[in-house]
C-alpha cells in the first residue's frame, strides 16, 4: 500500500501532537496495512519517547500530548481486542485535554519510561552497550509501566485516574473499577524479554496480574507505552487501602513461583537475580474517588 501525504501527516501529528479518537482509529487501520508508515511511526515514537523520557521539566503541552497518546493507545486496544468484554473505553477529549487535569497528572508524566536503570549500575550517566553495561556520557536505559483506572458504566468505561511507575503520584480507584496497563522498554535494553506484575495489599495480600497460571507475558525492547492484553477488576479481595504494584522486567519468562521465592513483604528480597529490573506504582483503593500523592 502506498502512503499519501495525508497519511504521513497523520503519522507525524500522532507522534508530536496527538489525534482525536476517530483519527486514531483511522491511523491504526492504516498502520496495520502499510509497513512503511508503521515503521515510520515506530521510529518516530521511539525518538519522541527518548526525548520526553529524559526531559526533567517537560512543558505542559508535552505532558498533555503524552497523556492523550497513552489514553489513545488504550482506546485503540479496547476497540480492536474487546478489552472490556464488549464495552467501549471513553476518552473524553474535553477532560483529558484540559490544562487542570494535565497539571494534576503532571508528576505522573515526568520522565515517562525513565524509571529503571541497567543491571548493577545504579543511576549513572553511562551509555548502555549490548551487554547492558554503559559508557560515560549518555542517558540511562529504562523500562517502566503505567496503570490506568477504568470505571465501567452503562456499557462503556471511562479512564478515571492513572499512575506511572517510579512517579510520586498514586492513582485513586474504587473497588470494582478495572485496571489496564501499558509498558515501555528502552531500545538499548535488548536483554529484557518478559514482565511480571503483582499487587501487594495493605495487609500483605497479593493480587497477581502477570504472569497468569498458564500464560507468560513477553515484552520487547524499544516498546513505547504498549497496552497489555486484558484488564483486571478490583474485586472485593482488593481491600481499601494502599496497593503497591510491583513490576519486574527480566530476560526470560517468569513464573509466579520464581517471583514468590524472592518476595519479602511488599518488597523483593536482596537475593533476587541482578538481571531483574524492578519498579513500582501505587493504587489507592477506596469507596470514594479521592486524588492523592504517595
Amino acid at each position: 500500500m502506498s502512503c499519501s501525504d495525508s497519511d504521513r501527516g497523520r503519522v507525524d501529528r500522532a507522534v508530536t501532537e496527538g489525534l482525536e479518537s476517530g483519527e486514531w482509529r483511522a491511523l491504526r487501520g492504516h498502520l496495520s496495512a502499510c509497513a512503511a508508515c508503521a515503521s515510520e511511526y515506530e521510529d518516530a515514537s521511539l525518538a519522541v519517547s527518548q526525548l520526553e523520557g529524559h526531559a526533567f521539566e517537560p512543558t505542559d503541552s508535552a505532558r498533555e500530548a503524552l497523556l492523550y497518546d497513552l489514553l489513545s493507545a488504550l482506546e485503540g486496544k479496547a476497540a480492536h481486542a474487546s478489552l472490556l468484554h464488549g464495552t467501549d473505553v471513553t476518552a473524553p477529549t474535553s477532560l483529558w485535554r484540559s490544562a487542570a487535569l494535565v497539571a494534576s497528572l503532571g508528576v505522573v508524566l515526568v520522565g515517562v519510561g525513565a524509571v529503571l536503570v541497567g543491571p548493577g549500575l545504579g543511576r549513572s550517566d553511562d551509555p548502555v552497550s549490548e551487554s547492558g553495561l554503559t559508557a560515560r556520557g549518555a542517558t540511562e536505559a529504562s523500562a517502566g509501566f503505567s496503570v490506568f483506572c477504568l470505571r465501567p458504566e452503562d456499557g462503556s468505561a471511562t479512564v478515571i485516574d492513572a499512575a506511572e511507575s517510579g512517579g510520586g503520584r498514586a492513582a485513586a480507584c474504587r473497588q470494582h473499577d478495572r485496571l489496564q496497563f501499558t509498558y515501555s522498554v528502552d531500545a538499548r535494553l535488548t536483554h529484557i524479554g518478559s514482565l511480571a506484575l503483582v499487587a501487594l495489599g495493605p495487609d500483605g495480600e497479593r493480587a497477581w496480574y502477570w504472569p497468569r497460571p498458564d500464560e507468560t507475558l513477553p515484552v520487547s525492547s524499544g516498546a513505547r507505552q504498549v497496552a497489555l492484553p486484558g484488564s483486571f477488576e478490583l474485586l472485593d479481595r482488593h481491600q481499601p487501602g494502599r496497593w503497591t504494584i510491583l513490576g519486574i522486567f527480566a530476560p526470560a519468562s517468569l513464573s509466579r513461583a520464581e517471583v514468590e521465592a524472592h518476595l519479602s513483604g511488599p518488597e523483593l528480597s536482596d537475593d533476587h537475580p541482578e538481571s531483574w529490573l524492578t519498579t513500582r506504582a501505587v493504587v489507592i483503593v477506596s469507596d470514594d474517588v479521592v486524588g492523592g500523592h504517595e
